[in-house]
């Protein structure tokens, strides 16, 4: 029964949903104002995200670090956050 009141929620949730986001027309936005709206830049990474995270994504950006996601430690010393 308790599935069936989260299934419920979470329906009323989605249906209910107001973005705040302001509508885009596409017709009369140029793909080029769109295209990585929604990126952040180095400098934000830097603020945002924690000291580990981000200098192990520059070294993945910077080739200096080869990504290998099927390696269970991958990124051992994330295993914290």
């Amino acid at each position: 029964m308790g599935s069936t009141n989260a299934r419920s929620a979470a329906i009323a949730a989605l249906t209910s949903f107001k973005s705040v986001a302001p509508r885009v027309n596409f017709q009369t936005t140029p793909i080029k104002d769109l295209f990585a709206s929604n990126v952040f830049g180095e400098e934000a990474q830097r603020e945002r995200l924690p000291k580990v995270v981000f200098k192990k994504l520059q070294q993945i950006l910077l080739f200096e670090f080869e990504l290998n996601l099927f390696s269970p430690n991958c990124f051992p010393e994330l295993t914290c956050l």
